[in-house]
């Protein structure tokens, strides 16, 4: 069951990937893509009881991190 989750949670992730836009998105967008990460890694979160213990503003930071890490690659 749980690897089954892992290939679903990866297959979703390089669908993600492929079709995100080449052009780093500005203001509006980039908060939603930041968003949309951070919900991911929130729901990642609540299946991992030793991570229970986060909160949203850590989901946030990460997912931003994350993003404008991307575009400044």
């Amino acid at each position: 069951m749980r690897t089954r989750r892992k290939a679903r949670e990866a297959a979703v992730e390089k669908a993600v990937a492929q079709t995100e836009p080449k052009t780093p998105p500005n203001g509006a967008e980039r908060e939603a893509v930041i968003r949309q990460r951070a919900y991911e890694i929130y729901r990642q979160r609540v299946g991992r009881p030793e991570r229970a213990d986060g909160d949203a503003v850590s989901d946030w930071l990460l997912a931003e991190r994350e993003v404008l890490g991307r575009e400044g690659a």
